[in-house]
């Protein structure tokens, strides 16, 4: 009885390491079947790229049969090729540019092995010509010479250098909660760490003041402008490359619910070094709004299709109604300082409610704010020397309407007055009524500055 079950395990553990060879593919055997699946697609012909009976590949999201899409319109590989390999997933990624026709179009490729055969493949495209944010045709960041002057790296990182894959993969994602919490201290980057989209370079540019955060005024790739992106959602670690110490991932940049920009899908090269993010190159597109995407599992490529392209009106998250209600008691006691700190004639307090370069009418900035504070209270203690009665103000807006550009961005329409309170004429004496010689409709701009709702421009005589 002990030999026939003896048998059965030796027999299920020599099936069970059969199995295990039959899908372990090394950097060898990776780079081998990209190269192969590469150059079948450049020569257009997919019987000799290694593909599985069950091959599926996309191309900005879309479903694309064999011998057509990439199979006929790469004419050539780019003249940037570079190659990482991650054994672990058994997955090998391609980034750099493929020629079609006589056009050199920014690529990434995920390229997975099974079986000893290609069974998925998925491709990121940009070419010079795509639309932009908002749909806009021609209008998509690229430069391509610009990366053919700053090619990402190709590199053996010596293993002392190297950092585990679970590391690699946690500092990339501090990235991508930079961005959706707007905050790029999150970031673990090198001050000066660099980014390109397609090519174009999105660093070492002046940073508005008060906010650098260690790179000499300009920014780099911790510093997040104005994406309007509520998550960067389905984030696949496709290939994390210990030997490079390199990481591509695909990911979308899901929008605010009101936004007019278009979801952004991407993959990102991410290159590290001592714990930290030296340098990032993008390949993405603009995917058009009832465009499944990213279309492969465990999404089944429904992920996240916009409500109003099924037909049905858009409905914000609860985390969005949430967080816009926080928003808009934030906004209202800014407001209540800045009527507070007016009244009052605290000049740093008033000058505190605005951002470094803000705002009232012709008057710029914090140091012409207090000053502008200062002059009115000179003013007024002038006038009371001179045996005035000098009595105090009540400044106030109504009718408030907030408008929600996008997440870091509001603005308040209302209308305002301000009530002039004469002094009592005795001591003891009742306090004459207010007089409301002033009104009108302002519109101000806010911006949300580090977690901080500030006013950029507060304007009380709009033109339109």
């Amino acid at each position: 009885m002990k030999r026939p079950y003896a048998t059965l395990c030796l027999l299920a553990a020599l099936l069970s390491s059969a199995a295990a060879r039959a899908q372990d593919c090394n950097r060898d055997c990776l780079k081998r079947h990209l190269d192969t699946y590469l150059n079948a697609v450049a020569s257009h012909k997919p019987q000799a790229g290694g593909l599985w009976v069950g091959f599926r590949q996309t191309e900005n999201a879309v479903v694309i049969p064999e011998g057509q899409g990439a199979w006929t319109s790469v004419t050539a590989l780019g003249s940037i090729q570079r190659h990482y390999l991650d054994p672990v997933q058994s997955q090998a990624g391609y980034f750099g540019t493929v020629y079609m026709g006589e056009e050199e179009a920014v690529v990434a490729v995920r390229v997975k092995v099974q079986w000893n055969q290609v069974t998925e493949a998925e491709w990121f495209i940009s070419r010079k010509g795509d639309p932009g944010l908002t749909g806009e045709p021609g209008k998509t960041p690229f430069n391509i010479e610009t990366l053919r002057a700053t090619l990402p790296a190709q590199r053996v990182v010596p293993k002392a250098e190297r950092m585990q894959r679970e590391a690699l993969q946690a500092v990339v994602n501090s990235y991508f909660d930079g961005i959706t919490s707007h905050n790029g201290y999150i970031v673990k980057g090198h001050p000066g760490c660099s980014r390109y989209e397609n090519g174009l370079p999105t660093f070492n540019r002046p940073m508005n003041p008060g906010m650098d955060i260690g790179n000499d005024g300009k920014t780099d790739c911790r510093t997040q402008g104005d994406f309007g992106v509520a998550i960067v959602a389905i984030r696949n670690f496709y290939v994390i490359d210990e030997e490079s110490q390199a990481v591509m991932v695909a990911a979308m940049f899901r929008r605010e619910a009101k936004s007019p920009k278009r979801r952004n899908h991407f993959t990102e090269l991410f290159h590290l070094d001592h714990g930290k993010i030296r340098d990032i190159h993008a390949a993405f597109y603009y995917a058009p709004e009832d465009r499944p995407v990213p279309n492969w599992p465990p999404y089944d490529g429904l992920y996240p299709l916009p409500a109003l392209a099924a037909g049905v009106p858009a409905l914000a998250s609860d985390a969005d109604v949430i967080r816009e209600a926080r928003d808009r008691a934030e906004i209202e006691k800014l407001m209540w300082d800045y009527a507070r700190a007016l009244d009052t004639g605290n000049a740093e307090a008033y000058a505190a409610v605005y951002t470094e370069d803000g705002a009232f009418g012709d008057t710029k900035g914090r140091d012409a704010l207090k000053k502008m504070i200062n002059d009115l209270n000179k003013s007024r203690e002038e006038r009371k020397a001179k045996g005035e009665a000098v009595g105090g103000t009540l400044h106030m807006t109504t009718n408030h309407y907030i408008e929600f550009i996008d997440r870091d961005h509001a603005r308040i329409h209302n209308y305002w007055l301000t009530a002039f309170v004469p002094p009592p004429t005795a001591p003891g004496a009742a306090r004459p009524e207010p007089r409301v010689p002033v009104t009108g409709r302002g519109v101000d701009d806010l911006v949300r500055v580090n977690g901080k709702w500030l006013i950029k421009n507060r304007n009380v005589a709009p033109k339109d």
